[in-house]
Formats: C-alpha cells, structure tokens, sequence
C-alpha cells in the first residue's frame, strides 16, 4: 500500500465522522422541534 493510500483512508473516515456528528445535530435539533410540536398540540387540545 502506497503511502499515499493510507492518507486517503484517514481523511475518508474524517469525512464519515463529520457527516455522522452533522446528522447527530440534525437529529437532535428534529426532537426539539417535535417537542414543540407536542406542547402545541396538547394547548390545543
């Protein structure tokens, strides 16, 4: 394995890793919206 190779494969996980902790916020920021969505529902009711 070149040199080279092993670069690549170390900024392939970064990218994974990056996209993992984005999809981690994304996710987290959905639950808060839904939170809100529920108080909502629950004063209309």
């Amino acid at each position: 394995m070149e040199p080279e190779d092993i670069m690549d494969d170390e900024e392939e996980i970064t990218e994974l890793e990056a996209i993992e902790i984005s999809l981690d916020d994304i996710n987290e920021t959905l639950q808060k919206i839904v939170s809100v969505l529920e108080k909502i529902e629950q004063k209309l009711k």
